[in-house]
């Protein structure tokens, strides 16, 4: 403790007191008694002392010794100017601290810290004769420069410009120690245009975070005189290394002028954080017209470049607008620099971006004084089908162009063209024929392209269709289960899938034994007489549950259902109508055999669903027990108490089976 008193409250009430400086004696705040204090001081400090250590420790950010130094000011004199300034500085900068004090008390500290601005701005909007002596007292010290650097900030914070000004003025920026103080202070040059403030401490390199100084000079140094030589200068003292080569990149994509940027990319020579030729050439070169561009290409291409380089200054005419392009190729052509392009390169020159189809294969013109192998268009090309981002009709155009120079589409590029690309629409099967017309193109390539289109087609029904068919017009097959996958698929017309179906028969595919058994056990809901016929020849074994789904749900003609019905039974091995079935009906779970469930459930007509029971009755039994949610009863008595809500088809068939009788 600086300062401590031998009386700290009223003698007379115990009322607290307050300082009254002029007549430089204590009073009571409540019976208005004077009484003088006796100071016992430990030789060191003064109250003014204290307050000054309390801003200079701020000002390093050493907060818990500036908050120590606050208590003792407040336990001195609350009411003193220093201890408001100091209190002022402490809280604005204790809140704004990460991890000076609890996120809770930041808010509390933002309140305390207005109503204090608020008491000092009430005293005047310039600073009384009790104020200014503290900043002459300030002034006297060594850490003056420290002390107003952070007086500076924060009355810029709080928006007191005229006292944030007058502090300034007091600066001597090479005399600033605290590092955090110069680097917040740089900031603040830098919003006033102060450049000869700015350079002054960014030459403290001594004493400032050279890295942080450089971000906030090429951030937020306006692009004037001055900037490019801080710039420099900081670079000069290792502001950045070879880490920060990333960070040069991103301030070239700004906004400042070609001459600063390039003064900056020189100045970073040496440092290891030169941006490399790519950002250099893409953020200065490209801010040149067509003249200057071909002085900048005359000069870069004098001798030999590096291949770094040379496939760097490639990359990037590829990716300028087609009469730059063009111009830069023909330069490098020119030159007699030798070039062999891979297949990345050769995709720029397809990119779309600002250039239209035309002006793109203008610049594939330009590349052909180039050399590249066939195997990198063979990429080039497949990556495009697959993935090039144009409108239909462009991908069309460029593809007819590009497509005659292969001889064959590889086969994981057909397949993912197939299966992940959409881009081409309803123009997708014609698109599959002009690749089926490439000279080596050969059916045999793509064995299970088909069925993997079956199975992820990613394309609208109606496309899928066209897709499917284009395909089988070129030849390609099915194996047995892809082919089941078809029989299947819903969305198609069942006429049009019979005779892909046909036309698959002619390229070679099998319908397997159990086609038919699978159609009706997945599809029984769209159930088609014409399917059914085409796979009814071709099938020698149909499941349980598949016989179960074709009697149950599938309608049909009357005359052919019940004799369809019995010579798929006939291919089972579980008698006609003895199989379990789970059905529910009036909202009851059933558990019954075929027979019994189609009794409840038919819908089909009168004479289908008598002549179903009849061929049935020579194997099922038709007034045994069934299930009814869990609980065993017998058919009769189910029928005959769920009577008046049978369906009249249904209460029709128990009367011909007598299942209303008593016997």
């Amino acid at each position: 403790m600086a300062v401590s008193y031998s009386t700290k409250k009223c003698d007379s009430c115990g009322g607290s007191l307050v300082y009254l400086p002029e007549k430089k004696v204590w009073q009571c705040r409540y019976c208005g008694q004077e009484i003088v204090r006796e100071e016992t001081y430990d030789g060191l400090f003064t109250i003014k002392n204290v307050a000054r250590q309390c801003i200079v420790d701020t000002a390093y950010r050493r907060m818990e010794q500036a908050n120590q130094n606050l208590t003792e000011c407040e336990k001195i004199d609350s009411s003193y100017i220093g201890t408001l300034i100091a209190r002022i500085c402490y809280r604005l900068i204790a809140a704004i601290t990460p991890g000076a004090c609890r996120e809770e008390e930041a808010r509390g500290m933002f309140q305390r810290l207005g109503n204090d601005f608020q008491t000092l701005s009430a005293r005047g909007p310039e600073p009384d004769d009790e104020e200014e002596a503290m900043y002459e007292f300030l002034a006297a010290s060594d850490s003056a420069s420290d002390a107003f650097a952070l007086l500076t900030l924060v009355f810029d914070t709080l928006g007191d410009s005229r006292r944030a000004e007058s502090f300034a003025a007091r600066i001597e920026p090479a005399k600033i120690y605290s590092r955090e103080c110069n680097k917040d202070l740089l900031t603040f040059a830098l919003k006033r245009q102060n450049m000869e403030l700015a350079a002054a401490i960014v030459s403290n390199t001594a004493n400032l975070d050279t890295h942080s100084a450089l971000d906030i000079v090429l951030d937020k140094a306006p692009d004037i005189e001055g900037k490019a030589g801080m710039a420099a200068r900081l670079l000069e003292a290792g502001a950045y290394t070879a880490q920060d080569q990333r960070r040069l990149q991103e301030y070239l994509a700004g906004g400042d002028s070609c001459a600063t940027k390039a003064a900056v990319v020189v100045a970073s020579r040496g440092t290891g954080a030169t941006p490399d030729m790519e950002a250099i050439l893409t953020h200065v070169l490209s801010q040149t017209g067509p003249e200057e561009t071909s002085a900048v290409l005359d000069a870069v291409c004098t001798g030999s470049l590096y291949d770094s380089e040379l496939y760097e200054l490639l990359e990037y005419a590829l990716g300028e607008k087609a009469e730059k392009a063009v111009l830069i190729l023909s330069k490098i052509a020119a030159s007699g620099q030798f070039a062999v392009l891979n297949a990345r390169q050769l995709e720029l020159a397809l990119a779309g971006g600002q250039r239209s189809v035309q002006e793109r294969l203008a610049v594939w013109e330009a590349l052909q004084q180039f050399r590249f192998d066939a195997k990198a268009v063979e990429t080039v090309v497949s990556r495009y089908l697959c993935e090039g981002a144009d409108a239909p009709e462009d991908r069309r155009t460029l593809l007819e162009q590009l497509l005659p120079r292969l001889e064959v589409i590889p086969p994981a590029s057909l397949e993912r063209y197939l299966l992940t690309c959409t881009l081409d629409g309803a123009g997708k099967p014609e698109l599959l024929r002009l690749l089926f017309s490439l000279e080596k193109m050969r059916p045999s390539f793509y064995n299970g392209a088909l069925g993997k289109y079956l199975r992820k087609s990613p394309d609208e029904p109606e496309v899928s269709r066209a897709v499917t068919q284009a395909l089988i017009e070129a030849g390609l097959t099915l194996d047995a289960g892809d082919l089941n996958e078809l029989i299947c698929r819903e969305g198609m017309d069942p006429n049009e899938k019979v005779e892909l179906l046909r036309e698959l028969e002619k390229n070679g595919c099998t319908v397997r034994a159990d086609a038919l058994s699978v159609y009706l056990e997945r599809c029984c809901g769209s159930y088609s007489e014409a399917l059914f016929a085409y796979l009814f020849e071709k099938t020698s074994s149909i499941s349980e549950r598949a016989l179960a789904n074709f009697v149950l749900r599938c309608a049909g003609e009357s005359a052919a259902k019940a004799r369809n019905a019995a010579t798929l039974a006939a291919r089972q091995a579980a008698p006609f109508g003895t199989s379990v079935c789970q059905i529910v009906h009036l909202s009851h779970r059933v558990s019954c055999n075929l027979m019994q469930a189609y009794l409840l459930t038919t819908a089909d007509p009168y004479e289908t669903s008598s002549a179903l029971l009849q061929a049935m009755s020579a194997s099922a039994r038709l007034a045994g027990e069934i299930q009814v949610d869990g609980s065993t009863v017998r058919l009769k008595k189910y029928v005959k108490e769920n009577r008046g809500s049978l369906t009249p088809l249904t209460e029709q068939l128990c009367e011909d089976n007598r299942l209303f009788s008593m016997f």
